[in-house]
C-alpha cells in the first residue's frame, strides 16, 4: 500500500488517484500532505501515510504555479508540514509552467526515469495540474490516450500516480472538467474530494469514487487555514460531531419507544412466548421483529430482564429526550406475583 488514511486503502502501486476540487479549495495543502508522508514526515499530514522505508524516488511536477509560488509550495506545504528542517535527497519537485504543452509529458516521463535509476525505484508521482498535459482536456482522444499512458507507466514503474484535478465551477457533484476528467475518474482508484464548506472556511477531505475503498463525506479529515500556523492544520469535523448528536439523540428515542411499548405489554411478569406475542398484538409486527425487541429491551438498554421461573419483568425507566440530556436512570425491580410457574 503507497497511500493511505487509517484503515482506508487509498492507492496502490500501479494504480492512479485523484484528487479533485474548486479553485483555491485546499487541493495544494493536500499534495504537500502527500508528499511529506512519502518522505517520512512526522508533521500534520491530514493523518494520511505513504510508507517509503526504501527512499524511492517522490517527484512533484507542478504546471500551474510560478517559480517563486513553487518554492513557497515546496516549503510550506511540504518542508514545513512534514516537520523537516530541508528537503531531503529523494524528493524532487519541479514547476512546468515555462515548458510548452507538448513538452510536459515527454519532459516527466524522462525525469521519471533517470529518477527511478538514481534512487533504485520511484514511490510516487505527482502530477499538480494534470489537465495542462494535454492541449484540451474536452478532447476525447488526446485525452484517452494520456490516461492509458499514465496508467501503463505507474504500472511499469510500480508506483503510484496522484493527479489534480479541478472540478467545474458551480457544479454541485463533484464533476471534473472535460473527457478527461471524466476519463480519469473511470480509472482511478480512488477518487478524494477537497471541498471548502460553503458557511466556514473549513475545507473537507473525503472519498468521492472508490473501488475498494470506503470513506464517506461524515467521516472526512477537515483542515483550515491558522494564520498563526502559516499553513492549513487540521480541525474537528463539524459534520461527524452533529452526526454523532444525531445518532446519540436517534437511539435515545428508539429507547424510549421500547420503553413506552414495555409498559403497555408488561403489566405483569410474561413468559418469552406471552411477551412476544403481547408485542404482535400490540405493534402488528412479525415474530422475528418482536423477539428482535426483546433482545433489545433486555439487552443494554436493560429495560426488561429475566427473572425466577424465566419471566421477563420492567427493571428500567428511560429519561425523555430533552436537548442533549438522554440517558437511563435505573429503578427498583418490579414486586409482582409470579403466575403459572
Amino acid at each position: 500500500m503507497i497511500l493511505s488514511y487509517k484503515d482506508k486503502r487509498l492507492g496502490e502501486a500501479g494504480s492512479i488517484v485523484v484528487i479533485q476540487g474548486k479553485a483555491k479549495s485546499g487541493k495544494t495543502a493536500v499534495v504537500g500532505a502527500i508528499l511529506g508522508a512519502a518522505i517520512g514526515g512526522t508533521g500534520d499530514l491530514f493523518g494520511l501515510e505513504s510508507p517509503n522505508p526504501l527512499k524511492k524516488a517522490v517527484l512533484h511536477y507542478d504546471t500551474e504555479q510560478s517559480r517563486y509560488e513553487h518554492f513557497d509550495v515546496l516549503d510550506v506545504s511540504v518542508r514545513k508540514r512534514a516537520g523537516f528542517t530541508e528537503i531531503p535527497d529523494h524528493l524532487h519537485s519541479y514547476t512546468m509552467l515555462q515548458l510548452d504543452i507538448g513538452e510536459r509529458w515527454k519532459t516527466v516521463q524522462a525525469d521519471v526515469e533517470r529518477r527511478s535509476n538514481q534512487h533504485d525505484g520511484v514511490h510516487l508521482v505527482v502530477l499538480d495540474g494534470v489537465a495542462d498535459l494535454v492541449n484540451d482536456p474536452n478532447d476525447a482522444s488526446g485525452s484517452f490516450s494520456l490516461v492509458h499512458e499514465l496508467h501503463a507507466f505507474a504500472d511499469r514503474h510500480q508506483c503510484l500516480i496522484v493527479v489534480v484535478l479541478h472540478e467545474n465551477p458551480g457544479s454541485g457533484r463533484n464533476k471534473t472538467r472535460g473527457h478527461l476528467g471524466s476519463e480519469m475518474e473511470r480509472k482511478a482508484r480512488t477518487s478524494i474530494s477537497v471541498e471548502k464548506d460553503g458557511n466556514s472556511e473549513i475545507v473537507q477531505m473525503y472519498v468521492v469514487g472508490a473501488r475498494k475503498c470506503s470513506w464517506p463525506k461524515k467521516e472526512a479529515v477537515c483542515f483550515e487555514y491558522d494564520a498563526e500556523a502559516g499553513m492549513h492544520v487540521t480541525v474537528d469535523n463539524p459534520n461527524a460531531m452533529v452526526a454523532a448528536e444525531n445518532d446519540k439523540k436517534a437511539e435515545a428515542e428508539k429507547a424510549n419507544a421500547l420503553q413506552a411499548l414495555a409498559k403497555k405489554v408488561l403489566t405483569k411478569p410474561l413468559t418469552h412466548g406471552e411477551f412476544v406475542k403481547a408485542i404482535m398484538a400490540e405493534v402488528p409486527c412479525k415474530e422475528s421483529t418482536a423477539k428482535s425487541r426483546i433482545r433489545e429491551m433486555s439487552g443494554d438498554l436493560k429495560i426488561a430482564e429475566r427473572i425466577d421461573g424465566g419471566l421477563y419483568q420492567m427493571v428500567a425507566e428511560v429519561v425523555e429526550v430533552k436537548g442533549q440530556e438522554e440517558e437511563l436512570q435505573p429503578l427498583p425491580a418490579l414486586t409482582l406475583p409470579v403466575e403459572g410457574v
